[in-house]
């Protein structure tokens, strides 16, 4: 959810496809580290409308939870595989 309201109502797999694509994300980015990378550049085909740049924002919080540093800009994400510290 963004802002009270469902992704898109009429789609429940949307909200399922953020859940998996987040795990998956925090999953992947200590193993990126490991290998000694820094950034991770990630992309939502922003032309599909707002739809997508919701999903993008609610990726972006939750990398943000789990503790790095993401700089987003409409459909992407630039995050930086060291951790905030908290």
């Amino acid at each position: 959810m963004i802002r009270g309201r469902e992704i898109h109502p009429l789609f429940p797999q949307t909200q399922e496809f953020i859940n998996r694509i987040s795990e998956l994300l925090i999953y992947l980015l200590p193993h990126y580290i490991r290998e000694g990378k820094s950034y991770l550049t990630i992309s939502f085909d922003a032309r599909a409308g707002a739809p997508l740049v919701m999903i993008a924002e609610d990726v972006n919080k939750r990398l943000r939870k789990a503790g790095y540093k993401v700089k987003s800009c409409i459909g992407t994400a630039e995050v930086s595989l060291r951790r905030n510290r908290m």
